[in-house]
């Protein structure tokens, strides 16, 4: 990992305190926000971003020679809100993968390599070249205390009859050069070792040092406390990209009640106990039950009830309680989608695949204007094959990443206004995309 540290003093924000009576079944009235001091949350444990905290960025991210990327391939830049379209095969899956490997940097690295493919398979294998390292070059801003720290973090894979991973750091912090460090680390046999000042020596760990990730490691070796902001940043990325249709749905089920971890896991087993978590949030629970009876007015409320150690999904409909098992798959994906976004606590960065899936369209607006509302607080990557979706888009065309497949590479490009011209004046975005207008699509 290739760490390059800048750091700026962000402008001063002053943030709302949040007030109001116990959560109703309807709206209520708005209430009055009131200054409060910084919010700490940035300073947590697992990388989420409470409301009124300053975002954290991945502004952006280099691949080469991996999977689809070719060895050449430029950076990519990201904003606030990322959408992500292109045919199938394109490479956006390619690019979430990027970010999943990034974030088994802070857990077992080569374990995770290894089990998902080999060297040659992570490689871009039209490369021609087969001793080409895979690196991954990302591009941080992140808060640490209050300054907004700019962070470049390597990644490089070697082959070298067994694979390696090659992490080169570089701190740079306030303009001074610190310490330059490389680490080793052989899927073989699992050891690690630091490269300093020309010396190689193998790293001697306790059972306690075993448990710690690379990147914690690294933050105890450099005594640099902001290698664990990164790692919370990290651990905090959350990609949705399972949605199971039909009655195996585990949100149909009673979920184990887990109050310990703030984010909705990929898999959706902790639903129940962030919903649960959201009725302790009187402004959000209300904007969140204001957002279902929008399109679902007869809706009065959804809760878990508490049962022992379990929590059974219910909700409220014209005075009658039913469990959530008899809810359409699109009612309960809006819900979901809706219960994420208005929670006080976000990812620090949300990946939702294709959040069109099984919304009629007059839900998918009003998720699609959450989003947009949401990207204020944390970055959120969206991918789409829906026309609609772009339609919804059509004010900001720079929010739109068109990944192509060209001679065997992806290729990405992020529209502009200019390049635009006068389109949009005769179709809308989904409809020019549809006439081949912008890429993003096989004929």
């Amino acid at each position: 990992m290739l760490y390059h540290w800048q750091c700026r003093r962000p402008a001063d924000r002053r943030l709302g305190h949040r007030s109001g009576p116990p959560p109703r079944p309807r709206p209520g009235p708005r209430h009055p926000r009131h200054p409060r001091p910084r919010d700490r949350a940035v300073a947590g444990t697992t990388g989420w971003v409470r409301l009124g905290g300053r975002p954290r960025m991945l502004k952006s991210l280099r691949l080469s020679n991996f999977l689809s990327f070719a060895p050449d391939a430029p950076s990519i830049e990201l904003r606030s809100l990322n959408v992500l379209i292109g045919a199938n095969g394109s490479g956006k899956t390619n690019f979430l993968k990027a970010l999943r490997v990034l974030q088994a940097t802070t857990y077992n690295f080569m374990s995770y390599l290894n089990q998902e493919n080999t060297f040659d398979e992570w490689r871009h294998r039209f490369s021609g070249d087969h001793t080409l390292p895979i690196a991954i070059d990302a591009h941080f801003e992140i808060p640490v205390d209050r300054l907004n720290v700019d962070l470049n973090h390597r990644i490089e894979l070697r082959n070298h009859g067994k694979n390696t991973a090659f992490f080169e750091t570089t701190v740079k912090n306030d303009g001074s050069v610190g310490k330059i460090q490389k680490l080793f680390e052989e899927s073989t046999s699992g050891q690690q070792y630091l490269s300093q000042n020309g010396t190689l020596d193998l790293l001697e760990t306790d059972d306690d040092d075993r448990r710690l990730s690379i990147i914690e490691r690294a933050a105890r070796m450099n005594g640099q406390t902001s290698f664990k902001y990164l790692n919370r940043f990290l651990r905090g990325f959350r990609l949705y990209d399972s949605w199971v249709f039909g009655p195996n749905n585990i949100m149909r089920a009673s979920q184990k009640h887990v109050s310990s971890e703030p984010l909705y896991e990929p898999d959706y087993s902790n639903f129940l106990s962030i919903l649960h978590d959201l009725n302790e949030h009187p402004q959000e629970q209300r904007s969140f039950m204001k957002f279902v009876q929008e399109i679902l007015p007869d809706l009065e409320n959804v809760f878990p009830k508490i049962r022992s150690t379990a929590l059974d999904p219910f909700f409220v409909q014209n005075g009658v309680t039913m469990s959530m098992r008899h809810l359409s798959d699109g009612t309960l994906r809006y819900i979901f989608l809706g219960a994420l976004l208005h929670h006080p606590t976000l990812p620090s960065i949300v990946c939702i695949e294709e959040p069109e899936l099984g919304l009629h369209p007059d839900m998918l607006r009003s998720v699609i204007d959450l989003i947009k509302k949401a990207s204020a607080r944390a970055q959120i990557i969206i991918t789409t094959h829906s026309d609609l979706v772009l339609d919804m888009f059509s004010d900001t065309p720079e929010s739109i990443l068109v990944f192509d497949r060209e001679e065997e590479k992806t290729t990405v490009s992020r529209l502009s206004q200019a390049e635009l011209g006068d389109s949009l004046e005769r179709y809308s975005l989904g409809d020019y995309w549809l006439r081949g207008g912008i890429g993003g699509k096989r004929w």
